[in-house]
């Protein structure tokens, strides 16, 4: 599965959980609005890029994927092609992504859920 789709499947999945109030909205609300400032921010660090103005701190976007917003940066990685071909800033954006992950996991107790 490809970055965006993985992104994409995630949002869609926690929004769906949501609404089947298997998890509260507040997470899905909290992907959809930092997923958001994730997309935004590599579209606007693309642009200052291009233009050789100021930019976003790569710490910054690492944060912003933590903060629940990983999969809006798989997602604008993919769309601006912006930071998806340094290893090192791959590497932060790949571990955010499993810590927010687990860390979701572990709230919602979604490996002890049953679809039954």
């Amino acid at each position: 599965m490809d970055r965006p789709s993985l992104g994409t499947v995630f949002l869609v999945g926690v929004i769906v959980a949501s609404i089947a109030g298997r998890i509260r909205p507040h997470y899905a609300w909290a992907y959809a609005l930092m997923s958001n400032l994730a997309f935004l921010a590599y579209g606007l660090d693309k642009s200052a890029a291009v233009a050789d103005r100021w930019r976003w701190s790569e710490k910054s976007l690492h944060w912003i994927a933590l903060l629940c917003g990983w999969p809006g940066a798989l997602i604008g990685q993919h769309a601006f092609r912006h930071k998806s071909r340094k290893a090192s800033f791959l590497f932060f954006t790949w571990l955010a992504s499993a810590a927010n992950a687990a860390i979701f996991a572990h709230l919602t107790g979604f490996y002890r859920w049953s679809w039954q």
